[in-house]
């Protein structure tokens, strides 16, 4: 695996500083066109095959994992 590819998943999963209200959190659903930072967070890494490559401890039954089969595939 690149060293770019880790870094991407590792600053993506990287927590943003600070939490949002619910308040902010409704309106960044209403008005902002990026998923919220919840789902940016948990959903779209263990979709990528490098991330089990970059974190080997994820393993089936653990909450960030999901089954190659259950992956969506693009190209």
């Amino acid at each position: 695996m690149s060293l770019y590819v880790w870094q991407y998943i590792v600053l993506a999963l990287r927590e943003p500083a600070g939490g949002n209200r619910e308040e902010a959190e409704r309106t960044w659903v209403y008005t902002n066109p990026h998923f919220a930072n919840k789902c940016r967070e948990n959903g779209l890494p263990c979709n990528v095959p490098e991330f089990y490559e970059a974190f080997p401890e994820i393993q089936p039954g653990d909450a960030l994992y999901r089954n190659a089969s259950q992956r969506p595939v693009i190209w």
